[in-house]
């Protein structure tokens, strides 16, 4: 007779460290739901699971919780008894400007990646207008500045690229994370504007203008990203997710650059429930650390 203690597979992902590029292990973050409320279970590779749970029609919502990286919440269906994958498109990825196309070796290049974990030849690489290849073969190594593709068909300097690297959940790091040196840090502290100054946790730090250029946004396989052009070179920032960073509970959050990207300064809009929204204007160094405190009054 069938066994009924058997646990059945419901959803199943895997993290991966925003800076690393590599599956964040067990012990460094953790998955809940919301509803019923249960932690995920965690294996030694990183993946985490949750059991037992009734297919919906309702998507499931699911919260990674701070500490080692930030925050974020996320959902997803259960619309049958198959276990389903929690992934989605623009997680973890690499994001390139394309400075030339060679038709014939089919190598593009772009500004240098300091640092890239290897990313398997097969990936996937996304652009624009349904631009779709595949990396011909593995891109890794320090200060990276070629790839070459199964097609360069329609690409052209200036293009955006996704270089799809894993199906994982991107992590970013939090205000606590060890970074290594080099970056361009902005450790941003979110308080009360009143005598005590208390801490303001889930507060939202937007970047609306970097060096006083409000970032494009440009559609590249389905996803939304956003760039800004600096003398002769295009950042390419990321997604909505890379613009913005929410605090823990001690009113700390981070964000985080290429320590070689030129920047000088973010506009940012600060805001947090019950609190009046305020913009700034926060000067920034290129590889160093620049601390803000943000003071917010109460409506």
């Amino acid at each position: 007779m069938p066994d009924s203690l058997a646990s059945r597979l419901a959803f199943f992902g895997r993290v991966a460290d925003d800076l690393r590029r590599e599956p964040a292990w067990r012990g460094e973050f953790r998955v809940r739901l919301d509803a019923p409320p249960q932690e995920a279970l965690y294996k030694h590779d990183g993946h985490f699971t949750f059991l037992d749970l009734p297919a919906s029609p309702t998507a499931y919502e699911f919260e990674l919780l701070d500490g080692l990286f930030q925050g974020r919440r996320f959902s997803k269906g259960l619309p049958s008894a198959a276990p389903v994958e929690i992934s989605y498109d623009g997680e973890d990825e690499i994001y390139v400007s394309i400075n030339t196309v060679n038709s014939v070796t089919k190598q593009i290049t772009f500004d240098p990646i300091a640092f890239l974990p290897r990313i398997r030849r097969g990936s996937a690489v996304l652009g624009a207008g349904g631009f779709s290849a595949t990396l011909a073969e593995e891109l890794a190594g320090v200060d990276a500045t070629t790839a070459l593709l199964t097609g360069v068909a329609g690409l052209a300097a200036g293009d955006l690229l996704r270089i799809v690297r894993s199906q994982c959940l991107r992590a970013k790091a939090g205000p606590y994370y060890p970074f290594p040196g080099g970056l361009t840090l902005l450790r941003l502290q979110v308080v009360e504007d009143s005598a005590a100054e208390p801490p303001l946790a889930k507060a939202r730090a937007e970047v609306v203008e970097v060096n006083g250029i409000v970032p494009s946004s440009t559609s590249v396989g389905g996803v939304a990203l956003r760039h800004v052009t600096i003398g002769a070179q295009v950042l390419v920032l990321g997604t909505s997710t890379d613009m913005e960073a929410f605090t823990e509970t001690r009113g700390n959050a981070v964000f985080y650059f290429p320590g070689a990207w030129p920047l000088a300064a973010l506009e940012l809009a600060v805001s947090c429930t019950g609190y009046v929204t305020k913009t700034l204007v926060v000067a920034i160094g290129a590889g160093v650390i620049t601390p803000a405190k943000v003071k917010l009054v109460p409506v």
